[in-house]
């Protein structure tokens, strides 16, 4: 049987974000292996915001096996603090 290849598109922040609201830490490298075992995912792409100063999010992502699309992040400050 030929199984079809899938393609996984993943919004980092929401994820992010969904996970950090029931206390759960993502585990990127077990979340890839998961999508290929359980879905046949060929490709995860993990669409992300750029911040120079968490390259080494992107390189650990990249090292899980996702595929990175990074858009420029826009800083905020209230009050002269970043928020």
């Amino acid at each position: 049987m030929n199984k079809t290849k899938n393609y996984a598109f993943i919004d980092g922040n929401n994820l992010y974000l969904g996970a950090k609201s029931q206390g759960i830490k993502v585990d990127y490298r077990k979340l890839r292996l998961y999508l290929t075992h359980k879905f046949n995912v060929a490709k995860a792409f993990i669409f992300i915001g750029y911040d120079p100063d968490r390259t080494s999010l992107y390189v650990a992502l990249q090292n899980a096996g996702f595929l990175l699309v990074q858009k420029p992040t826009i800083k905020y400050y209230e009050n002269g603090k970043r928020r």
